[in-house]
């Protein structure tokens, strides 16, 4: 079976970790049994480990309960540059290989849910996690409205960039940037 995602942001202001826009760049993958476990990669992530440490691997492999496949990935998302490319690789892997909800599985592989909701729902999304499940609702965009990214020459694992984070908001900040995501959807 092969499923396409597209690449997403998160990183929208006051939205942080809530809201995900779904982008034009796409990953594909296509699984397919096979005798043993086979990973191929091409575009962007082709210099990843082609084994069962991919990503695309462990989805797949945990959807399907056995790792006699066959995993082919197509990549136009950039790794490592804030456009969801793990979210995007993980809704495609899930679906490839079958499962009845990408979504949840590539929240559970992120640990939140905006970018994966993005990748499945397209569009503009909210995406806050409810009891660990990501509860989704989708905003109708302006079709007039364009977007411009820029995408850095560097790349910076979400780990080391959430090591960044302060560990709490002062609770002014965070009404006003309660306020400002408001006025964002409204």
């Amino acid at each position: 079976m092969r499923a396409r995602a597209p690449a997403s942001t998160s990183n929208l202001g006051p939205g942080f970790d809530v809201l995900g826009l779904a982008l034009a760049l796409y990953v594909e993958v296509e699984v397919v049994d096979a005798p043993r476990l086979v990973v191929r990669s091409t575009g962007e992530g082709a210099d990843l480990a082609q084994d069962a440490s991919h990503l695309a691997a462990k989805v797949a492999t945990a959807v399907r309960g056995h790792d006699r496949l066959a995993i082919t990935v197509k990549s136009s998302i950039p790794v490592g540059r804030g456009l969801g490319s793990s979210a995007a690789l993980a809704v495609a892997a899930a679906a490839a290989a079958g499962s009845s909800d990408p979504l949840l599985v590539a929240a559970g592989v992120d640990g939140h849910g905006e970018n994966a909701a993005a990748s499945v729902h397209g569009g503009l999304v909210a995406a806050p996690l409810v009891d660990g499940m990501p509860v989704v609702r989708r905003f109708a965009l302006d079709p007039d409205l364009g977007f411009v990214l820029l995408v850095p020459e560097r790349q910076l694992p979400t780990a080391e960039a959430r090591a960044a984070l302060p560990a709490t908001v002062p609770f002014r900040d965070a009404v006003a940037n309660l306020g400002r995501l408001a006025l964002l959807l409204a």
